[in-house]
């Protein structure tokens, strides 16, 4: 049975990464100074995030087609 709730909360878990460092881009080129250690606290965890979904998605995908 697929879980509903999982397959719409990994894919929006990389919406949010992607809205965080477009975020953070548009202010670096407008020019607002932020701490560097900032940027790596918060987008860190979120590109770990994307990758692990990405991983979990491929081994779905492989054991569905066996």
């Amino acid at each position: 049975m697929e879980d509903r709730y999982v397959s719409r909360a990994r894919p929006t878990g990389v919406y949010v990464s992607y809205l965080v460092a477009l975020g953070f881009s548009g202010a670096l080129i407008a020019g607002v100074q932020i701490d560097p250690t900032a940027i790596l606290t918060l987008i860190g965890p979120l590109i770990g995030g994307s990758a692990f979904y990405t991983h979990k998605r491929t081994q779905e995908k492989r054991e569905s087609k066996q």
